[in-house]
């Protein structure tokens, strides 16, 4: 009997050890078929994952330290499901990859982790939220589609009454170019209540090498040329150039009732090469209607400027919900750049025009 007291004794102490500690495996898939009107001068239909979400596999696990504290940590791959390959440049764990300590005050975390733009701005805010990547503005140089830095140190705080803050500052790589390249800084805050939340974060990236003639669809820049028109396909092409300093802030807010959401936001870039700068202004405003928890349809616009050139994109969604975990949907966006510029909807090849339109479907499914 005395044995049988212990062993359930023990049974109960190594039951709560391990309810406090845990490790899960979690994912994402997103594939579907995309029809783009304009595709590098010619119409393209064609199989492309990761445009409802990014796709991704991973691990986020936790151990308590005792008196409040506890090591985290989280390891997150992306993948191509067109052909089974890894992305984000084909880096195992591209997406995150961190490890760190957390207690009741804040987190500390090491490791390949988001800057601030998405975690306060861009993933709240974002009309992409709702209508598929390719609503993320020009070459996402605003970063709300969730860009990373390696080598970055995170800290941030608790949820203090709705509000949370932080600041993250990443090396840069000694090996390239020079010790500044891909050096990131970033802060920001984040405030919810009840329906409302608002948000706002700056980040900065130095020695950053952008292909800036494919992004904002131009052959020149401060008086010098930076691509050059195929004169077969009349597609727009040019080298990635070395931006010394690559400055954003984000300002974002919204509001959500029982089946409307409605989000706005504003990003401001600023581009640094030499003595020569620019500005890409964005303004955004999304809305969202929900009859049901399986079905929504929302709509967005966003207006975009830079150096002289602008240009406006409309997207729409409809997502309907087969179970809690899988969803159809269908997706329309069109861009249409004024003032000369060439039209580049994110994650398609550059129009021949100033005018592109992509129509999708698709499924995705959480696990």
């Amino acid at each position: 009997m005395k044995r049988k007291v212990v062993g359930l004794a023990v049974g109960l102490m190594c039951e709560h050890a391990f309810a406090q500690n845990s490790v899960t495996l979690y994912g994402m898939l997103d594939n579907g078929i995309t029809y783009a009107t304009n595709a590098g001068g010619a119409r393209q239909l064609m199989q492309q994952s990761s445009i409802m979400r990014g796709n991704r596999w991973g691990m986020t696990g936790k151990e308590d330290l005792g008196g409040g504290l506890r090591a985290i940590f989280t390891i997150e791959g992306g993948l191509n499901l067109e052909n089974g390959t890894a992305a984000q440049g084909g880096l195992e764990f591209g997406r995150q990859a961190f490890v760190g300590l957390a207690n009741r005050f804040g987190t500390i975390a090491l490791g390949r982790q988001y800057d601030f733009i998405v975690d306060y701005v861009g993933a709240s805010f974002s009309s992409s939220l709702y209508n598929t990547s390719y609503a993320f503005h020009a070459g996402d140089i605003d970063r709300l589609s969730g860009q990373r830095a390696d080598s970055a140190i995170k800290l941030y705080s608790a949820n203090l009454s709705g509000f949370t803050f932080g600041a993250m500052y990443a090396y840069g790589d000694p090996s390239t170019r020079s010790p500044d390249t891909n050096r990131v800084v970033s802060f920001g805050g984040h405030f919810e209540r009840g329906g409302f939340s608002a948000g706002a974060a700056y980040t900065a990236v130095y020695d950053q090498a952008i292909p800036l003639a494919t992004v904002f669809g131009v052959t020149s820049l401060f008086g010098k040329t930076i691509g050059a028109v195929n004169p077969k396909t009349g597609v727009i092409a040019g080298p990635s150039i070395n931006v010394d300093r690559t400055q954003t802030i984000a300002l974002g807010a919204g509001y959500k009732w029982t089946k409307f959401t409605l989000l706005g936001l504003v990003t401001g870039n600023k581009l640094v090469i030499g003595t020569n700068s620019g500005n890409f202004m964005t303004y955004e405003a999304t809305g969202s209607y929900s009859p049901s928890p399986f079905f929504f349809i929302a709509a967005s616009y966003a207006f975009e400027t830079f150096q002289g050139e602008r240009y406006g994109m409309a997207a729409a969604t409809i997502d309907y919900r087969l179970s809690v975990r899988t969803d159809l949907y269908a997706a329309l966006v069109n861009l249409r750049g004024y003032d000369g510029a060439a039209a580049a909807i994110h994650a398609i090849t550059i129009s021949s025009s100033n005018m592109q339109t992509v129509f999708r479907v698709g499924i995705r499914h959480l696990f």
